[in-house]
């Protein structure tokens, strides 16, 4: 939990649950967005449900030489 947090202000993440931290040939970091309330682009209500859930994978300056 403590290296969670560490992580997060470190890279300067609010608002998000990292899920897992792989340290291989380069640092994997996997979160996920705190879910909240926002309006449906398609019906224009607002909701609660996450309608899509994808892997995006984001290619960062070198972090600690890796």
């Amino acid at each position: 939990m403590h290296t969670n947090n560490c992580i997060k202000n470190l890279l300067g993440f609010k608002d998000v649950i990292i899920t897992k931290v792989l340290d291989n040939v380069c640092y994997e970091i996997y979160l996920e967005m705190k879910k909240k309330p926002h309006t449906c682009p398609r019906c224009n209500s607002e909701t609660r449900r996450v309608h899509d859930y994808r892997i995006q994978r984001v290619k960062h300056l070198p972090f600690f030489l890796k």
